[in-house]
């Protein structure tokens, strides 16, 4: 939730660098990651819970890994976008609400 959302900005806001180019770059990166993990854990708690199969999850999370490993990898603004859409898309296709 929000205070969830506070927590992982402040963590990934806190390291003050002098190059902010790539201190914003990093951070917004580190940001992302830690959204990533928490989608991880509510479809990992999804499954566990019998609310998808283990296919969905497998898939929903090898692409989570895939996009965490590219962030770090500094693959384009532009693949990454694409494979976040792809998440958002079969995240929102569970129905899961």
């Amino acid at each position: 939730g929000p205070e969830k959302n506070k927590c992982f900005k402040k963590i990934a806001f806190a390291n003050q660098e002098a190059d902010i180019k790539n201190q914003n770059k990093e951070t917004l990166r580190n940001y992302i990651v830690y959204l990533l993990y928490d989608v991880q854990e509510k479809i990992e708690e999804a499954h566990k819970e019998k609310k998808i199969n283990s296919k969905e999850a497998a898939v929903i999370i090898d692409l989570i890994i895939k996009i965490k490993q590219d962030l770090f990898l500094n693959k384009s603004k532009q693949e990454i976008k694409l494979q976040t859409e792809e998440l958002k898309t079969r995240i929102n296709n569970l129905n899961l609400k």
